[in-house]
């Protein structure tokens, strides 16, 4: 079998399609690390952390 492209698969928090390039393997693990949402996320976990201080 011959892709033109990279597979992909979509991220379960923005729902876009995301290359396997940005899935990594740790230990038993499958992490993905989408390009589109992970700024988002990082920012909200900020927002939080400050909302409690």
């Amino acid at each position: 079998m011959h892709l033109h492209a990279p597979p992909h698969i979509r991220c379960p928090a923005c729902r876009r399609m995301v290359s396997f390039d940005f899935v990594q393997i740790v230990g038993e693990l499958a992490l993905l690390d989408c390009p589109y949402c992970s700024g988002v996320r990082v920012d909200q976990a900020l927002e939080q952390v400050l909302a409690r201080n």
